[in-house]
């Protein structure tokens, strides 16, 4: 079993890898790429630095090909919103060639792709179903629809068996500057474990309405 983890810098990506290399049976070689990676890798893994939006990187990376691949690479809403070029690059065409280039080196790949919640686009206090409508207000959002529609299509003709996963926002992330918008909530949460003063960016009264909207929702399950 060849598998290919996309993204593996991440936060996701390293308990990912994490998580393969020690409990996924079967498992004969793992590629972790990045445009990023940290010295320290699993035993038996390979890291490849790169870019996806880069055609020759892609071919080489590809070679001979993967039966599975989680594609996890992308740039941050906020990011992609302040350079859209970069956004298209990254989030849209770059997961499309991935996508195209994994089924033509390995057909019926399993191809597993990291969403968000962002399709939706504003979400209520209703409860998200199969039903709740794809509205997204961000390129990100967008960019992550057309892939999920692209990679829904291949499953049908049968060039891979792909899924898409619907990743909400994750709030404990490391302290850095990641790009992402949501980064405030990842920053309440190590100021307050550092004991630090901390100003929101977020009104006050809006952030007080989710959390009694949720509190409320709660109590009624």
């Amino acid at each position: 079993m060849r598998v290919l983890v996309t993204g593996a810098g991440g936060f996701l990506g390293r308990g990912l890898a994490r998580e393969l290399g020690r409990s996924y049976a079967g498992l004969s070689r793992l590629v972790l790429t990045d445009v990023e990676l940290r010295d320290e890798l699993l035993a038996g893994a390979e890291a490849l630095r790169g870019d996806l939006s880069d055609p020759f990187f892609v071919e080489s990376l590809l070679d001979p090909g993967f039966d599975l691949v989680f594609h996890l690479a992308s740039v941050p809403g906020a990011l992609a919103e302040r350079n859209p070029d970069l956004g298209y690059r990254a989030n849209l065409a770059a997961s499309l060639e991935l996508a195209r280039h994994a089924a033509i080196r390995r057909p019926g790949a399993r191809f597993v792709f990291a969403s968000s919640i962002a399709v939706y686009g504003a979400l209520t206090a209703q409860s998200v179903t199969a039903e709740t409508p794809l509205r997204p207000l961000l390129s990100y959002g967008a960019h992550k629809l057309m892939v999920e529609f692209f990679l829904a299509d291949m499953s049908r003709r049968g060039d891979l068996s792909a899924v898409s996963l619907r990743f909400p926002g994750i709030v404990a992330r490391p302290p850095t500057q990641s790009g992402h918008g949501s980064a405030f909530m990842s920053q309440v949460f190590h100021k307050v474990a550092a004991g630090e003063a901390y100003s929101c960016p977020v009104l006050y009264p809006f952030f007080m309405g989710r959390m009694r909207e949720a509190a409320a929702r709660k109590a009624a399950s």
